[in-house]
């Protein structure tokens, strides 16, 4: 049943923007650049077909062209916006019941002079980059208009 399911999986590109609903409400205190880290990491995260356990890369250079800023500007604001997610943690309730507490980030590594960082996401996290459907609904929308 798994198998058909990976099937029907429908895949969004880098163009356009997919959330999950959860990740959509989860990130509305954050600030404008958290909130830019996860519109940018979400597509990679897809691209990539990211697994609990790999890194993911963010290029400063990329996410400044993505976000219309200048490099140093974004690579500075990435290292707030991580720094900053290091710290959060969102709470849901397991199929089980009970109350779980997750973190944003788990790891993460600045390159210096690479101007990128390297980042690693619970699974939760992936879980609302990747996977929409009718169990974890989904908001969509041309990155164009963000």
């Amino acid at each position: 049943m798994r198998h058909n399911m990976e099937k029907s999986k429908k895949k969004y590109g880098l163009n356009t923007v997919a959330q999950s609903n959860k990740l959509v409400e989860a990130i509305h205190g954050m600030t404008l650049t958290e909130k830019r880290l996860f519109v940018h990491a979400s597509g990679l995260a897809r691209e990539k077909d990211l697994k609990e356990g790999e890194v993911l890369t963010i290029r400063a250079d990329e996410f400044a062209r993505e976000c219309g800023i200048q490099s140093h500007t974004a690579y500075e604001g990435l290292q707030d916006a991580v720094d900053r997610l290091f710290n959060r943690y969102f709470t849901y309730v397991s199929s089980t019941g009970n109350p779980v507490k997750c973190r944003w980030v788990y790891r993460l590594e600045y390159k210096k002079g690479l101007g990128e960082i390297a980042v690693s996401f619970p699974a939760e996290v992936i879980l609302m980059f990747t996977l929409f459907n009718k169990d974890n609904p989904f908001t969509t929308y041309d990155r164009k208009h963000i």
